[in-house]
C-alpha cells in the first residue's frame, strides 16, 4: 500500500532532504579538494590552491612512501621505522584492538542478557557508572600504573589489558542478545550441548552482523588514531603518528602542502576501503534468527 503524503508533509520532506544533502556536500567537498590538491606541484598549489592541477604529480605519493620515517628509542638504541613498519603496526594494533573490543563485551553482554544470577543488576549499574566517570585528568596516573606493571610501550600487553568488557559495546550487545529467543539454547541443551558450545556455535553466529559491524567501526577508529601511540606506545609508531611527525616537521623535510595531503590520503586508504566495502553489512539487520511460526 503506497503512502499518500499531504502537501505540507511533502514540503517538510523536501526541506529535510535539501538540508541533509547540503550537509553531506559540505562534508564531501573538502575530501574531494584534498584528493585533487594532493596531485599539485609546489608552485601550482601556491598560486591557485582551489583549481584542478595542471599536471598530475604522482611523485607526491612516491615521496611520502620513501620519506615517511620515524625515529624511536628502544633498549638497543635509536632505530628508524619506515612506511612498511608503521603499516604493520597499524594492522596489528587495529586488528587486535577491534577483536578485543568486540569479544569481551560480547561475552559479558551474552551472560548478563541470557542468564539470571545474583549481581546481574549490579553489573548493569556498574557499567553505567563507569561510563560516567571523567577520565580526562587520569593520564598521569594511568602512565604511572602502566609503567609499574610493564604494560607501557608493550603493544600486546596494552591491547589485552586496556580493553574491558564495559562501555557502549556492552550495552549494544546486551540489548541485541535480549532480542534472541532462549528456545535455540533449550533445543541445543536437549541434544547434549553445553553452555559454552551453545554460546559459540548457536547464539553467536546469529549475532554475526552485529559482531562484524562493531569490528569494522572499531577497526576504523583504531586505524585513524595516533594519540595512543604517541603517549603509550612510542616504540610502535603507526601511520597516522608518522604523518603527525611528518606534518609538524614539514619545514625540515621541505614538505609541501600537496605532499602532506597525499600522505594523509595514502594512510587513510585502507580504513576507507574497509568501511566502504562494509556498507551493505552496516545497513543490514543487527540480528538474524531461525524460529518459524
Amino acid at each position: 500500500m503506497n503512502a499518500e503524503f499531504k502537501k505540507s508533509e511533502k514540503i517538510c520532506i523536501w526541506i529535510i532532504f535539501t538540508v541533509m544533502g547540503l550537509l553531506a556536500l559540505s562534508i564531501m567537498l573538502p575530501v574531494f579538494w584534498a584528493i585533487y590538491a594532493s596531485f599539485k606541484g609546489r608552485l601550482d598549489y601556491a598560486f591557485d590552491p582551489v583549481s584542478f592541477p595542471k599536471k598530475m604529480m604522482w611523485e607526491n605519493y612516491v615521496k611520502i612512501y620513501e620519506h615517511l620515517k620515524v625515529s624511536v628509542t628502544t633498549e638497543s638504541g635509536q632505530k628508524q621505522v619506515d612506511f612498511a613498519g608503521m603499516f604493520t603496526n597499524s594492522v596489528v594494533y587495529s586488528s587486535l584492538e577491534s577483536l578485543m573490543s568486540v569479544l569481551m563485551p560480547g561475552v559479558l553482554g551474552y551472560i548478563v542478557a541470557m542468564y539470571r544470577f545474583k549481581g546481574r543488576e549490579f553489573i548493569q549499574g556498574l557499567n553505567v557508572f563507569i561510563m560516567t566517570i571523567p577520565i580526562i585528568t587520569s593520564l598521569a596516573a594511568s602512565l604511572r600504573v602502566l609503567k609499574n606493571f610493564g604494560i607501557y610501550d608493550n603493544m600486546l600487553l596494552y591491547v589485552f589489558t586496556q580493553n574491558g568488557a564495559f562501555g557502549f559495546n556492552f550495552l549494544l550487545f546486551y540489548g541485541a542478545f535480549k532480542g534472541l529467543s532462549w528456545t535455540y539454547a533449550e533445543a541445543a541443551f536437549l541434544d547434549g550441548a553445553g553452555h559454552f558450545k551453545v554460546m559459540v556455535k548457536i547464539m553467536w553466529p546469529m549475532m554475526l552482523p552485529t559482531f562484524a559491524m562493531m569490528f569494522v567501526l572499531s577497526f576504523v577508529s583504531s586505524w585513524n588514531t595516533y594519540e595512543t601511540f604517541l603517549i603509550y606506545l612510542p616504540s610502535f609508531p603507526n601511520l597516522f603518528l608518522g604523518m603527525y611527525y611528518y606534518q609538524n616537521s614539514a619545514s625540515i623535510n621541505y614538505a609541501t602542502p600537496p605532499e602532506i595531503l597525499a600522505g594523509l590520503i595514502l594512510v587513510a586508504i585502507p580504513s576507507g576501503i574497509l568501511y566502504a566495502s562494509s556498507q551493505k553489512l552496516l545497513r543490514s539487520r543487527f540480528i538474524i534468527g531461525g524460529i518459524k511460526g
